[in-house]
């Protein structure tokens, strides 16, 4: 188990993505503000947090990236020790995000799988960035 330092700029891309509302916002910047304070404790450095949010410059993320780097972070917000530095109603909210951008990602997939099957006539498995039909996998 280790604890892996969020960027700025990933959290400025996870914090403009559509969807989020200005209390995810607070509790992302929380999680931001707790992984850097892990990550100093657990490691005894002295990463300094940055305040400076820069919105003139949005980075686009696409929505699955978001959600594995969402998930990073949440994880990374604990030390090795299991200290947490970001109270239970922020991770809470986190936590609803995070619920609500795989709930969206499901029903896309569940829709490509229907397409899919549609145009092959046959049932497509979709996993992992690969389709199946009929025996055959490839990439999407």
């Amino acid at each position: 188990m280790s604890v892996n330092l969020t960027s700025k700029e990933t959290v400025n891309a996870i914090l403009d993505m559509d969807g989020v509302n200005e209390m995810e916002q607070r509790a992302i910047w929380y999680a931001y503000v707790g992984n850097v304070t892990a990550f100093n404790l657990q490691y005894e450095e002295k990463e300094e947090i940055d305040f400076d949010f820069d919105k003139k410059y949005p980075n686009e993320m696409h929505p699955h990236i978001a959600l594995t780097e969402l998930k990073s972070l949440m994880y990374n917000i604990y030390t090795n020790d299991g200290n947490c530095f970001v109270q239970q109603k922020w991770i809470d909210l986190m936590q609803g995000v995070i619920d609500r951008m795989e709930s969206v990602r499901d029903v896309k997939r569940n829709e490509e799988q229907v397409l899919l099957s549609s145009l092959y006539k046959t049932d497509v498995k979709i996993s992992h960035g690969q389709y199946s039909y009929k025996g055959h996998t490839e990439l999407k």
